[in-house]
């Protein structure tokens, strides 16, 4: 769970609204501390093949599908997401 200025965001939520964007393979969604807000939403995805990140075309899908402060506060591409054997997402 992401404590976001007292509200309360749970990274599973907003990967499934990220993993449903039509550029994205996948998706691992943390916390990250914040000196105001106490934390805030990042996500790291994983794009499909030649397709370049569109920071503002990602932030305006997540916009029309969650509350505001569930919109990821940074966005970085990478080229893959650690797993466990059972296939789910590995969160420090």
């Amino acid at each position: 769970m992401i404590n976001v200025s007292g509200n309360k965001a749970f990274p599973e939520e907003i990967e499934l609204v990220l993993n449903r964007h039509p550029d994205v393979v996948d998706s691992h969604v943390f916390g990250d501390t914040h000196p105001l807000m106490g934390e805030i939403v990042c996500a790291e995805l994983v794009l499909k093949k030649n397709v370049a990140l569109d920071v503002e075309a990602v932030l305006y899908f997540c916009r029309t599908q969650l509350s505001t402060y569930k919109v990821p506060q940074r966005l970085q591409s990478v080229q893959q997401i650690k797993h466990t054997a059972s296939g789910k997402i590995k969160r420090n």
